[in-house]
């Protein structure tokens, strides 16, 4: 939400429904399943760097609202981290072919954890992105803009006695290629992201490929 042209607040409540399957200490496989609200995110956006709000930056908090005591789970697959977050990133566009439609852009974020609790302390985390898009395609009332992005993450291995620190913490570059429809106010988004590059600390399981889809209306 937007309070004035230069300055709004960025809020997500994120609901997970998360299923684990693993073997116990006796090699027996045991499953356990949760659903909850996850860690709330509120962070202050400004744009107010260039006159067509082209750079901003925002900053802000991950709350502790996510459960982390669930029986069965590990505390590094909890849905919720217990932990208070500073969030702190930026983000930059413009126009590579202005005649062409053809726009650049890019973002990066901090995630600290400053505050934990249950002798648990998750990784920090940078993530960063870049990518290309192209605003020139129309049907009718439906406008199409196809994109392709880089995104890279670094995420520092996890702390405490309540830590798996061995198998905790990643290096990862992914290639997504994807499209956003526009309906009068209404956004659609997706995307698939594909790893070219991954290197986790330990044994960790990591996913093929990255799903995204995201559906906005502007008020």
């Amino acid at each position: 939400y937007m309070f004035s042209p230069v300055w709004g607040v960025i809020t997500e409540i994120p609901w997970w429904d998360r299923y684990v399957r693993m073997a116990d200490e006796h090699g027996d496989m045991m499953s356990a399943q949760h659903a909850s609200m996850g860690d709330v995110r509120v962070r202050a956006l400004y744009t107010g760097f260039s006159p067509d709000a082209s750079s901003g930056m925002t900053f802000g908090l991950k709350l502790p609202t996510g459960d982390y005591t669930y029986d069965g789970f590990d505390r590094d697959t909890e849905i919720g981290t217990g932990s208070t977050d500073v969030l702190v990133g930026g983000f930059l566009r413009g126009h590579l072919l202005e005649e062409a439609d053809l726009d650049w852009f890019m973002s990066g974020q901090l995630d600290q954890p400053v505050l934990t609790q249950g002798s648990y302390r998750p990784g920090s985390e940078v993530d960063l992105s870049a990518g290309v898009s192209y605003s020139g395609l129309r049907m009718e009332r439906c406008s199409m803009s196809p994109m392709l992005q880089a995104i890279g993450a670094h995420r520092w291995s996890d702390s405490g006695a309540a830590a798996n620190a061995a198998n905790s913490g990643y290096d990862r570059l992914l290639v997504a290629p994807g499209v956003e429809f526009g309906f009068g106010n209404f956004r659609l988004y997706a995307d698939l992201a594909l790893p070219v590059f991954q290197r986790v600390t330990g044994d960790q399981l990591v996913a093929q490929e990255l799903v995204t889809v995201k559906v906005s209306y502007s008020y």
